[in-house]
């Protein structure tokens, strides 16, 4: 992390701001947070970034590998099986934590993988929120791979609806009013 934003940052801190911030996002969608919300941005170097691109990367072509792929075939339980389930998941959610090496160095830790896009539309509206009302510094982005705000949503929107009519698309959640990520629904 880069340590002199991250102060600045800190030093712009208030709490009324904080407090509207928080209570835009509890009311302006249909259901609020259900989690505390991670208040604030990560200011990561370019090295470090590059790192957990290259974990994420790794991660991705391990489970994509023919002999992930024969270890894991018989997993999940007889009738079970997704009928006409694609080869891959068009989704995955990689969290990690960011451990500190005895040389100082911070290296990406898997804490949890999920195949389902929870929390992919909040993740947009929480960077226009946070932008809203904190004050960051120019070059400093969300999105990867060349992306910005539009043309992310417009990539999920592809994925999720395609050519379909979205009135005829659902994302199946057998409890969505129970779930901690039902801001997204």
């Amino acid at each position: 992390m880069i340590s002199d934003i991250r102060q600045q940052f800190n030093r712009q801190f208030d709490q009324q701001r904080y407090d509207q911030f928080e209570h835009d996002i509890n009311t302006e969608m249909l259901y609020p947070a259900d989690f505390k919300v991670c208040e604030t941005p990560l200011f990561l170097s370019a090295d470090l970034r590059d790192s957990l691109l290259s974990a994420a990367d790794a991660i991705i072509a391990a489970i994509d590998s023919d002999e992930y792929k024969a270890r894991t075939a018989d997993a999940m339980p007889p009738g079970y099986a997704v009928p006409n389930e694609d080869a891959h998941s068009r989704f995955l959610q990689i969290d990690f934590a960011l451990c500190q090496a005895e040389n100082g160095e911070w290296l990406p830790r898997l804490i949890e993988l999920q195949g389902f896009p929870s929390l992919f539309g909040f993740q947009a509206y929480l960077d226009r929120k946070i932008r809203q009302y904190f004050n960051l510094p120019t070059g400093f982005s969300a999105y990867y791979h060349g992306l910005d705000m539009e043309g992310y949503l417009a990539r999920l929107r592809h994925t999720i609806i395609a050519d379909s009519d979205p009135e005829q698309v659902i994302l199946l959640e057998i409890e969505p009013a129970a779930q901690k990520t039902r801001i997204d629904f």
